[in-house]
């Protein structure tokens, strides 16, 4: 018995508790619940975030405290977890173990995921327009970004963020705080076309990837995308596609 797991299921509502039903059934295994070990609890602007760990034989759900545990953490979460267990989406992984590398390429995936992600949660009828869309006030309104040093850091950050923007209905000033952000870093044109680039991908995952590394220069032997297969309990690792 998993009394994490108990406990926060019965806290969510029927559309949460039904996507985790038809993943576990799908793959045959039973999704846990574990609390952060102490020496990796998350930090950033939601500390209380919860975080899931997948394989190709097991998910986890981390979370700090159960009580403050929101459905729509739990929800966005297994929304992950459906995408790549049950849709086959890949992940991009760095090659190698160096954590910086692993940093980046989970922005990027973080990012590229919540272009399906957030609006599908809305369609569950859990909103988390507001909550995303005051995490990207944060970072415009702080431009000129005296924290983010470094041109690769600054180009790639920018042009990620301005890719959640617009799904977000952002107001119009903070629309206009960030068309004149990307103006000022000479990147607005360069933005705009990527984002539609990645609209026009958007239900072709490995694509979407190849975009927004081309965006971020990247090079595409520096990464790889991960699938899981979880009925046969296997990953595969392959190249990234050139763009098209």
């Amino acid at each position: 018995m998993n009394a994490l797991r108990d406990h926060i299921l019965r806290q969510q509502p029927e559309a949460v508790l039904n996507l985790l039903h038809e993943i576990e059934q799908f793959a045959g295994i039973r999704v846990e619940f574990w609390l952060y070990p102490e020496d990796s609890i998350p930090d950033g602007s939601n500390p209380f975030a919860a975080t899931l760990q997948v394989h190709r034989d097991a998910a986890d759900i981390l979370v700090r405290d159960p009580d403050r545990t929101t459905s729509q953490q739990v929800l966005h979460e297994l929304l992950h977890l459906q995408r790549y267990w049950m849709e086959g989406v890949p992940q991009v992984v760095p090659v190698g173990t160096d954590p910086g590398n692993w940093d980046i390429t989970s922005q990027i995936e973080n990012v590229l995921e919540h272009l399906v992600i957030i609006p599908r949660e809305r369609e569950r009828g859990i909103d988390s327009f507001p909550y995303w869309r005051e995490n990207l006030c944060g970072f415009w309104k702080s431009y000129p970004w005296p924290n983010l040093q470094n041109d690769f850091a600054r180009r790639k950050n920018a042009l990620l963020s301005w890719l959640q923007l617009e799904d977000l209905e952002p107001s119009i000033e903070l629309r206009t705080i960030a068309e004149n952000a990307l103006r000022s870093e000479g990147l607005l044109t360069e933005a705009k076309r990527l984002r539609s680039r990645i609209k026009l991908k958007i239900r072709d995952k490995p694509q979407m990837i190849a975009h927004a590394l081309q965006a971020s220069r990247i090079p595409r032997n520096n990464v790889r995308l991960l699938y899981f297969d979880v009925k046969a309990r296997s990953e595969q690792r392959e190249t990234v596609p050139k763009t098209r």
